[in-house]
């Protein structure tokens, strides 16, 4: 980088987020009623250019917030959103599949219990003989 070469060090640039990811901006506790959530999804659109914080879109109310009590999830754009929300339309209504095997060829249980209790009357039926 030219910043680099320039200053002869490394440039760190850990502090910068993706351009249009999802983010869920904090809301402060006056603004909100106990069971209100507690965060509000919007889409990180830029840095603040007099304070310090991040800018965001909310597209609900379609407006710009300016907050500093974000958390980030860069892996998820803008972009993707109507495929997202699709998608967890989707498994919410979409019947539970069943986790179970079939198992086939297997004896029947009910017939094995029945040949175990068979031979146990047997074997308590006959006595030992002595001689």
């Amino acid at each position: 980088m030219p910043e680099e070469v320039w200053r002869g060090k490394e440039v760190q640039i850990s502090h910068l987020k993706v351009f249009g990811c999802v983010s869920y901006v904090h809301i402060e506790s006056d603004a909100r009623n106990k069971l209100d959530v507690k965060s509000k999804k919007c889409f990180f659109i830029g840095y603040g250019d007099e304070e310090f914080g991040f800018r965001f879109w909310d597209d609900q109310n379609k407006k710009i917030i300016r907050s500093r009590n974000v958390i980030f999830n860069e892996k998820v754009l803008y972009k993707d959103r109507s495929s997202v929300e699709t998608d967890m339309a989707d498994s919410d209504t979409s019947p539970q599949k069943s986790e179970f095997i079939k198992l086939e060829g297997l004896p029947d249980v009910t017939e094995q219990n029945k040949t175990q209790e068979s031979l146990q009357e047997d074997s308590s039926t006959s006595v030992p003989t002595t001689t």
